[in-house]
């Protein structure tokens, strides 16, 4: 999984930026996108219930205005987009957030993940900020 690190507010980007990926400690792949405290949400809230093996638990409370992807340590991957229904992607690629057109678009003709978020960076604004990369284990 990989993920530019830029954060933006509403009048722009912001100076520094923000891991968007984490790894819990089931071994679940968190990805996610939009706003910085629904994203803390969600990190917590997946390392507090993420530890049933391959089962995906929807979240308790708000965790609106934010967009995540969660890869099991099996590698079955999740679409969650906030609202408490989390949907199973069976596709060979999936991305999130502001760079989600230009990463499809490069993962559709063969880039890998660090490629995709590459071409998103360069194209789409608000994207940058260097590139992190976590790798599933196990899978």
């Amino acid at each position: 999984m990989a993920a530019d690190r830029a954060v933006t507010s509403t009048h722009g980007m912001l100076a520094g930026g923000v891991a968007k990926i984490t790894r819990t400690s089931a071994g679940w792949l968190v990805g996610a996108c939009g706003h910085l405290s629904a994203m803390a949400g969600v990190r917590e809230w997946a390392e507090a219930l993420l530890h049933m093996g391959d089962e995906f638990v929807p979240p308790r409370g708000n965790l609106t205005d934010m967009d995540a992807i969660f890869v099991s340590p099996t590698g079955r991957v999740h679409y969650f987009d906030g609202h408490g229904f989390p949907v199973e992607v069976t596709g060979e690629y999936f991305a999130v957030g502001g760079g989600e057109p230009y990463a499809m678009g490069a993962m559709a003709v063969g880039a890998d993940a660090i490629q995709a978020v590459q071409a998103a960076c360069m194209l789409g604004a608000g994207l940058g900020g260097g590139i992190d990369v976590v790798r599933l284990t196990g899978a």
